[in-house]
């Protein structure tokens, strides 16, 4: 790949890169706080008890963890930590993970996925998308779920871009002999990995955020993000990434 198409690649889907790199940076500087690159792995109490550097270290991975993360007791009234933590945990929360796997699932999914909506609607609509799925997704969530839950990770948003993924296949498909193929590919897969997010967890995953940003996703995709915006063939991206007539597709669960 030349610089050019690089360069290319890089201005075209810059947003969901910098998505991308801000989980991942959020989430390394975590592990980083709390000792991950200690020959231990992690700090020990000991190493917290005698060491006033670590405490605060350890002090401050916990307060970032805290700031982005959904607290449903905030939602539902509580006080927060700091005026306004009700509403910005709606979109915060995204960007938090709990674990690599956790983190490493959601942005496996995001990237393909990601991909898909830019090359259809453009990164600003993109945006719209992602954002706007991610913040009702997280209400609906904390309205079902009961006040002492909390969650994180970004697959509301996520769930948001294949529900508007399916429905694109579907419009796409349109005077095609098996026009419901690619749509239900795309739901079957959806489905087995929300069944793996529940073997995974013993069932103790954010399914209703999952639903709620599918949905919302695919209804935004049907109606006032129906229309395409696709880049030229050529245009910088690769072949896998780049569009033809029909689109192919190349959790947290909890929580």
């Amino acid at each position: 790949m030349t610089l050019l198409a690089t360069g290319r690649i890089l201005a075209r889907y810059w947003l969901l890169i910098a998505i991308i790199a801000l989980a991942v940076g959020l989430h390394g500087y975590k592990a980083y706080l709390r000792g991950a690159l200690t020959p231990a792995g992690a700090y020990t109490s000991q190493d917290y008890r005698g060491s006033a550097e670590v405490r605060a270290k350890v002090t401050l991975a916990s307060k970032i963890g805290r700031y982005t993360t959904f607290h449903n007791e905030v939602f539902h009234g509580e006080a927060g930590s700091f005026p306004g933590e009700r509403t910005t945990m709606l979109i915060a929360h995204g960007f938090n993970h709990l674990n690599l796997l956790h983190l490493a699932i959601n942005m496996a999914m995001l990237l393909p996925l990601g991909v898909i909506a830019i090359n259809r609607i453009g990164t600003l609509r993109f945006a719209l998308l992602f954002f706007a799925t991610m913040a009702p997704a997280a209400v609906c969530y904390g309205l079902v779920r009961p006040p002492n839950i909390r969650m994180a990770g970004a697959s509301g948003a996520i769930h948001g871009l294949a529900g508007a993924a399916i429905v694109w296949a579907w419009i796409d498909g349109a005077g095609q002999a098996l026009r419901w193929r690619k749509p239900f590919i795309f739901a079957a897969i959806v489905a087995a990995l929300n069944a793996w997010f529940s073997y995974l967890t013993d069932g103790n995953f954010a399914w209703e955020l999952h639903l709620a940003g599918l949905l919302i996703g695919g209804l935004a995709a049907a109606t006032v993000l129906r229309a395409r915006m696709d880049a030229p063939r050529g245009a910088g991206a690769p072949p896998s990434m780049q569009t033809g007539p029909a689109p192919a597709l190349g959790n947290k669960a909890v929580r």
